[in-house]
């Protein structure tokens, strides 16, 4: 898999201190909602371990592309926004089939159970000051959005994963987003104050826990082609669904329901201008989830 590396440091994402030296996850990273008009910024990290988890998940995203209509196949690349709304595939590829392709994409994490880091910001959250002044504040919403997402995946890795495990962000090779994660992660290092949200099926409760830094990620970024890597089509969906989900556009409701495995109340729980979520499947049961 050829990979372009933005930095190469002993450090954490941000410049903090890197704690753990074993290189075993992989954070696929995707996002929707950034441009000036979307209501909502929304970027999702799914969690994969390179040698338990990475070989069958390539397997099952190549099993869901084998939907893909013959006449699309030599140059088809999965990104959700065009297989829904582009013109060329509306024509020769029936509603049905491609609402299928995006639910069964979608329910990968769930099914394999892979840990998925959320952030979400509003256009009414007040820009945050931490970033370049120079990007415009939609970009700053995607660059707290980005922010509350990896957030989200270092707890996973505090945790959940092994004491000296560490990870590595995998984004796609798009030029302008490899000079918008240039700009922001040239910043010191970050903290922003930051409510815990700890999430159960019938109640939701908000802790103020001080600062969150990021310390189990690796101050290096993986750009790719999305052809190259399979399993940022996953990102790329979830991105998709939720992002549907939290602007309350059509199906995005049971776009969720394919990601988290039964109807939810993320968006109503979510109300706050800007939120990270952590969503786990328990082991043994793909239906089940914990949302922390």
């Amino acid at each position: 898999m050829p990979l372009k590396i933005l930095e190469d440091k002993e450090r954490a994402l941000f410049g903090g201190a890197l704690v753990g030296d074993n290189a075993v996850r992989f954070i696929y990273i995707d996002e929707a909602g950034t441009s000036a008009l979307e209501p909502v910024s929304v970027v999702v990290g799914i969690i994969i371990h390179a040698d338990n988890q990475w070989m069958l998940v390539k397997s099952k995203v190549a099993e869901v592309l084998d939907a893909v209509p013959d006449h699309y196949r030599p140059d088809f690349v999965f990104h959700a926004k065009n297989v829904w709304g582009d013109r060329k595939y509306r024509e020769k590829w029936n509603r049905s089939d491609r609402l299928t392709l995006l639910h069964k994409m979608m329910s990968i994490p769930r099914e394999l159970r892979l840990p998925i880091a959320l952030g979400i910001v509003r256009r009414n959250h007040p820009p945050p000051d931490s970033f370049p002044p120079s990007l415009s504040e939609h970009e700053l919403h995607h660059a707290y959005a980005f922010w509350l997402c990896v957030c989200q995946a270092d707890k996973f890795l505090r945790n959940h994963a092994g004491s000296k495990e560490v990870a590595t962000v995998v984004a796609e090779d798009v030029p302008k987003m490899r000079t918008f994660l240039r700009e922001i992660l040239s910043v010191p290092e970050l903290a922003f104050p930051s409510p815990q949200l700890t999430f159960t099926p019938k109640q939701v409760s908000i802790n103020p826990v001080g600062e969150f830094r990021i310390t189990r990620i690796l101050d290096t970024i993986h750009f790719v082609e999305k052809k190259q890597a399979p399993l940022l089509q996953i990102a790329d969906a979830c991105a998709y669904g939720f992002r549907r989900h939290f602007a309350e556009k059509e199906l995005g409701d049971d776009f969720v329901t394919s990601i988290i495995g039964k109807p939810s109340n993320i968006r109503d729980d979510l109300r706050n201008p800007s939120s990270g979520l952590l969503i786990r499947f328990e082991e043994g049961d793909s239906e089940e989830r914990k949302l922390s």
